[in-house]
């Protein structure tokens, strides 16, 4: 089977780097001028590690199956014709229309990205009158209210994908009648965090 790896890195680069990342919801990366995904991005929202994502790049003489093929093909928004071309680099046959991807079939490790990636978006906060007001989320506002004064802790939490994206939350102990609770501030770009961190603990 003839994978034409170096022709199917080519392929992968160019429409990785075609892709907007505003279109997409993503943060912009300080400093960078491009606008497609970086390589961890991709590989990330395909659910695939890095290390095959890159080696498929780079044109190693790697065998992808077709799920991951598929999986890329749609993470790359690639058209019906270039994901056969995708497909044929690899020797695989066209996919039937059963076995195009649901539009609205979103894979769960994609959900919980675009989740987050929606409340940076939308996360709103104010400190006023001794307490810090929270709203997020595009269509299901949540809102909270914490009084400043029975905050105990307030802690910079990050996973290594949202520092991947620049975004951090903050993570509130709060005092209350029934013991100590969590409180959470989401989706906030690291300066944010760290600025409303210094007014909370002042």
């Amino acid at each position: 089977m003839n994978h034409n790896a170096a022709m199917m890195g080519q392929f992968l680069s160019s429409r990785r780097r075609r892709l907007v990342r505003a279109h997409l919801g993503v943060p912009p990366i300080t400093g960078r001028t491009t606008s497609g995904l970086r390589r961890e991005e991709v590989a990330y929202l395909a659910g695939v590690s890095i290390t095959w994502y890159t080696w498929l790049e780079q044109g190693r003489d790697v065998t992808p199956s077709r799920q991951v093929l598929d999986s890329l093909a749609q993470t790359l928004r690639l058209s019906h014709a270039e994901h056969v071309y995708l497909l044929s680099l690899a020797g695989y046959s066209a996919p039937h229309p059963a076995e195009d991807p649901s539009p609205g079939a979103v894979p769960a490790h994609v959900q919980r990205l675009l989740d987050a990636l929606a409340d940076y978006q939308a996360t709103r906060y104010a400190l006023e009158a001794g307490s810090l007001f929270v709203e997020t989320g595009w269509w299901r506002h949540r809102r909270n209210i914490v009084p400043v004064r029975k905050i105990q802790s307030v802690d910079l939490t990050e996973s290594w994908w949202s520092r991947m994206f620049g975004i951090c939350t903050l993570k509130l102990g709060v005092a209350g009648g029934s013991g100590f609770s969590d409180h959470h501030v989401p989706a906030l770009t690291r300066a944010e965090a760290q600025s409303l961190r210094a007014e909370l603990l002042s």
